[in-house]
């Protein structure tokens, strides 16, 4: 086995571990932003009651009338490995490093391996990727699915296209998306280029697998409309907005988040410059891999324009970014480089990309980026220091994350018996105390201090990110 191995398997492995022991430190931690106050919870809650498939286990306000694929998952495995943070945060993990491996061996055996290790590295580096990895979400889950799914369709094994695009489907409605779009991509084959021999009804009959993931979720949401009386979560749904301004708007900040920002304007030069090229010197290129260069970028396209439509939040973008890097693997593959071209070139692209997760004068306080780690400990400075300071009786203001994280142990931020009864967000005459986060922004604490007879008592900063903590002048809260 060993002498199978080659100089990109090595490098693969060791890129692996050094991406296994970065996120180590990061698992006995508690949880941030939408995994606070909905993922995190709800895989407990789900291991709580029972693990379960069915609408019906789990109330919608903590589902978000999402497919439960994900949080199945999570409530068997913590109710297998125990509810510790570390082996909650070990769940998402286990699926990132997966979703990697898959990205590699793909592009590997698939295409070559400068191909699987170039689509791995630049995956690898995506701010987004790195936050996320462990974190208790359910898009690098999704990712891991669709990114399967497409791998199975294009490779022609069906029954893992069947298996992985149900999983997708299973794990978030937004997948839907990918598995109309093969759909519609393999009609359109047919009617372009369908063998002549062939009967046309012939050639759709062979593609009728490509609808059983479809009808597997149907039985889903059919079940949902009955058990809940909706087939969609309402919330959701009264989020679409289909204004021509709003969709070329959030349109071009999907576009300028995936192909610009965070390091990605190298990433897309690059993609640009090998393209332009082998268009021009290697068209054989064209000949054998200009379908499915189309086909990826067909499928980016696709779902940026079903998120414009949609609620705007750049995580969603996570399961188009291996489409994205495969097309650069692909363009720099026809490129044929010598190796110190494209050593150079990776060393630039994951010094500019990290630059953007780990620098601190980049870094903000969000679930795209490793800033999220200032944000966790500010906030907790500042429960502990409520905690210390017995300030459970206090009625306290403040912003909806933190009012999660003081009322509900689940965030894990406090013990169970530690939790705050008196938390609001709003603000009269009665609160003792205001707890600012600075990247919350809910409220502007310089103007409630003009206003109101507040002093701080409290501060914490790390990086860009800190919290302050006010006390009425003259109350007795304690």
């Amino acid at each position: 086995m060993k002498k199978d191995l080659n100089s990109y398997d090595y490098a693969f492995l060791v890129s692996m571990l050094g991406f296994i022991l970065f996120k180590a430190s990061h698992l006995n931690i508690p949880f941030f932003w939408d995994e606070s106050w909905v993922y995190g919870p709800a895989i407990q809650i789900m291991a709580d009651d029972g693990p379960g498939l069915l609408p019906s286990a789990m109330h919608e306000w903590i589902s978000r009338g999402h497919p439960l694929l994900f949080h199945f998952l999570g409530g068997s495995w913590i109710t297998i490995f125990g509810k510790s943070l570390i082996s909650i945060h070990l769940f998402p993990l286990t699926f990132s490093i997966a979703f990697l491996t898959g990205i590699y061996l793909n592009g590997r055996n698939r295409y070559a391996p400068s191909v699987g290790f170039t689509a791995f590295l630049f995956m690898l580096i995506q701010p987004a990727f790195l936050a996320q990895s462990a974190m208790v979400l359910p898009e690098v889950m999704l990712a891991l699915w669709v990114f399967a799914s497409v791998a199975s369709y294009l490779s022609q094994k069906k029954s893992a296209y069947v298996v992985f695009s149900t999983f997708a489907l299973y794990t978030k409605e937004s997948a839907l998306v990918f598995v109309l779009g093969i759909i519609l991509w393999e009609f359109l084959q047919i009617l372009l280029y369908r063998n002549r021999r062939r009967n046309f009804f012939s050639e759709i009959g062979r593609s009728l697998y490509l609808l059983l993931p479809l009808v597997l979720i149907a039985l889903f949401f059919v079940v949902q409309y009955f058990q809940k009386g909706w087939f969609f979560y309402p919330e959701h749904t009264g989020m679409i907005d289909l204004s021509s301004y709003q969709v070329k708007h959030k349109l071009g900040i999907y576009f300028e988040y995936l192909f610009f920002k965070n390091g990605n304007l190298a990433i897309s030069l690059l993609l640009v410059i090998s393209l332009g090229y082998i268009a021009v010197r290697r068209r054989i290129f064209y000949q054998k891999h200009g379908k499915e260069l189309l086909f990826l970028l067909y499928l980016i396209v696709a779902f940026s324009i079903f998120s414009a439509i949609n609620f705007f939040t750049s995580r969603y973008l996570m399961s188009v970014f291996p489409f994205f890097t495969l097309l650069v693997a692909l363009g720099l593959h026809g490129l044929k480089p010598q190796r110190w071209m494209q050593y150079s070139s990776y060393a630039i692209i994951v010094a500019i990309s990290l630059s953007f997760s780990l620098l601190p004068s980049k870094a903000h306080q969000g679930d795209t980026n490793m800033g999220y780690l200032d944000g966790i400990e500010v906030h907790q400075a500042a429960i502990d220091y409520l905690v210390e300071n017995n300030y459970q009786d206090s009625k306290i203001y403040t912003h909806f994350l933190m009012i999660n994280q003081l009322k509900n142990y689940r965030c894990r931020y406090l013990e169970q018996d530690e939790v705050f009864p008196e938390v609001h967000n709003n603000l009269s005459e009665s609160i003792d105390l205001i707890v600012y986060s600075s990247f919350e922004r809910e409220f502007d604490i310089q103007q409630i201090q003009e206003e109101h007879p507040f002093e701080r008592i409290f501060r914490y900063e790390r990086g860009k990110a800190f919290t302050e903590i006010y006390a009425r002048v003259g109350s007795s809260s304690k």
